[in-house]
């Protein structure tokens, strides 16, 4: 029973410490490295497709899905990211950037 005071006391503070670090709810409008890390990733793209390690097709289709992050971010953006679209867009940042490896560890077809 002494528990029960505890434990009413930790849900009410709870939802409280949530809004004050910026989880669950939106974040303030600040630069987020997410834009550099797909300059980046659009770099390592150009530096493939110069030194033959990517095929045109496969370049385009990378830069394409670049594009379609950027675009989401920019969308997401307006009024501040929550941290599920932080979470979302960092997730298909992780992936472009591993194809780009993938792609570009392939030996060229000639």
């Amino acid at each position: 029973m002494r528990s029960l005071p505890i434990l009413l006391a930790l849900s009410i503070s709870a939802p409280a410490a949530a809004q004050i670090s910026g989880y669950g709810g939106v974040s303030t409008p600040s630069p987020t490295p997410i834009g550099g890390q797909l300059r980046q990733i659009e770099r390592r793209i150009d530096r493939g497709r110069d030194n033959d390690q990517l095929s045109r097709r496969e370049g385009r289709r990378l830069e394409r899905e670049a594009r379609q992050i950027e675009r989401l971010r920019q969308r997401y953006s307006h009024g501040g990211l929550s941290e599920g679209e932080r979470r979302e867009l960092q997730a298909r940042i992780d992936y472009l950037r591993d194809a780009v490896a993938i792609q570009r560890t392939r030996r060229p077809r000639t």
